[in-house]
C-alpha cells in the first residue's frame, strides 16, 4: 500500500478536527431535529446558546481586567468592545447599556472617539 505517510502531528489535528466536528454535530442536533423550539429558545435559562453567550461575556470582561491593570487607556477603549458585543449578541439589554457606557468612559480617557 503505497502513498503518503502520516505524521503524529497530522494525526492529532486530524483527530481534534473529528471531536471538534461531532462535538458542534451534536449540539446543534436537537435545533436541526426540530426538538427545540428556536423562538421558545431564547427565553429559557437553560438554553445552550444563551450560556455560551454568557461564557463568552464572562471571558471578555476577564480580559478587559486584565487590559485595565496593564495596559494604556487606547488599549482598555479597544479591550472593551469585545464585551458590549458579547451582551449585544446575548440580547440582553440591561448589561450591554452599561457596558457600552463604560467603553463610552474608556475611550473618552483615551482620547479616543467612542467606537
Amino acid at each position: 500500500m503505497g502513498g503518503k505517510k502520516i505524521t503524529a502531528p497530522q494525526a492529532v489535528v486530524g483527530i481534534f478536527v473529528i471531536i471538534a466536528m461531532a462535538t458542534a454535530a451534536y449540539a446543534i442536533r436537537p435545533f436541526v431535529a426540530g426538538e427545540v423550539d428556536v423562538a421558545s429558545a431564547s427565553a429559557t435559562a437553560k438554553d445552550p446558546m444563551q450560556v455560551i453567550y454568557e461564557k463568552v461575556a464572562i471571558d471578555a470582561i476577564a480580559h478587559y481586567r486584565i487590559v485595565k491593570q496593564n495596559g494604556s487607556p487606547a488599549d482598555a477603549c479597544a479591550s472593551v468592545l469585545p464585551v458590549t458585543s458579547a451582551f449585544l449578541q446575548a440580547k440582553d439589554h440591561a448589561k450591554y447599556k452599561v457596558w457600552k457606557q463604560i467603553q463610552k468612559n474608556e475611550c473618552a480617557a483615551a482620547g479616543l472617539p467612542n467606537l
